[in-house]
């Protein structure tokens, strides 16, 4: 079966761990009033960057919000040359003046992404927008800018989905220590060194990298260094036309709810997105196409729909 997938990533890099969440206990339903930026690019200013369902899949999550609660009006969805860095700047202010703490806010994005290794020798994760992407200054939302951009939404319920390459090395590291068998490749963790540094993160004032539990819990395609992928279809031959992490997203509001509460929570929601990758796709490929999602580990389940 012809698949046809396309990478998200300007670099080939393997997986490499999984990542289990440290959720426990859900909210009050409620989510108050909601907000949402959802950018998707697939045209970028180089052609030879050009993706073929990321627009499409931005517009599908913004229509699958409004259905869900989300008002038109605090809804930004902007696609190709409308998802740019001055939109989203400005999208940004718009929500912070409107929303209050009760608030709910979601930042979806579906695009390009990549793991760049800086001078100093540590790894820092990026999106694109559709704004020249040659340098990493232009088009690239370095993991901790989208952090501190998100920082300004005064909402205590913060929800990131990532659908691009390498999107989990957004998740902040801690609390959570992976308690997984090894990954694909065959690695293995050290749990307990793992574990003291969680600890010490845990407790640490954090402003800068990554994006902490304590700020939003983030929903990523894949791993800090694995490769994510559209496709026309999946290995059964069933019509994606999307990004697969994408692709099973848009399912669970109808699909998702493993407690039959009548609630999608972000854990649930991760649950069957993994569920479905590992079932119709990651089974049936060579493993420089296979990838896993991740999300961050926190005290709480926020509801998503």
């Amino acid at each position: 079966m012809n698949t046809q997938p396309s990478l998200r990533s300007f670099l080939s890099i393997t997986a490499l761990l999984l990542s289990l969440p440290f959720l426990s206990c859900s909210i009050d339903p409620d989510p108050g009033e909601r907000y949402a930026i959802v950018y998707g690019v697939a045209k970028y200013v180089e052609p030879a960057n050009a993706l073929t369902y990321s627009a499409d899949d931005a517009l599908a999550v913004g229509e699958l919000l409004h259905t869900r609660g989300y008002p038109l009006s605090n809804l930004f969805v902007r696609t190709d040359t409308e998802a740019t860095k001055t939109n989203l700047l400005s999208d940004i202010e718009a929500i912070a003046t409107k929303a209050k703490p009760d608030s709910l806010f979601l930042f979806y994005f579906s695009g390009h992404g990549v793991q760049w290794l800086h001078n100093d020798g540590s790894y820092h994760e990026y999106i694109f927008l559709y704004d020249p992407v040659s340098t990493l200054s232009n088009g690239g939302i370095e993991d901790s800018e989208l952090m501190q951009l998100i920082h300004r939404i005064p909402s205590k319920r913060k929800v990131v989905l990532l659908d691009s390459c390498n999107s989990g090395g957004f998740i902040g590291e801690f609390p959570g220590v992976d308690a997984l068998p090894p990954d694909y490749q065959g690695n293995k963790i050290d749990y307990l060194k793992a574990a003291r540094k969680a600890f010490v993160q845990y407790f640490a004032n954090v402003e800068e990298g990554d994006i902490p539990y304590t700020e939003a819990i983030v929903i990523a395609a894949g791993g800090s260094q694995e490769l994510t992928f559209e496709a026309d279809y999946d290995s059964s031959g069933v019509p994606i036309a999307h990004g697969l992490f994408t692709y099973y997203l848009l399912q669970t509001p109808r699909s998702a709810d493993r407690n039959h509460d009548g609630w999608i929570t972000t854990l649930e929601a991760y649950h069957y997105i993994r569920d479905q990758i590992e079932k119709n796709w990651n089974r049936y490929l060579d493993s420089e196409y296979i990838f896993l999602p991740r999300i961050s580990g926190g005290p709480l389940d926020l509801v998503l729909f």
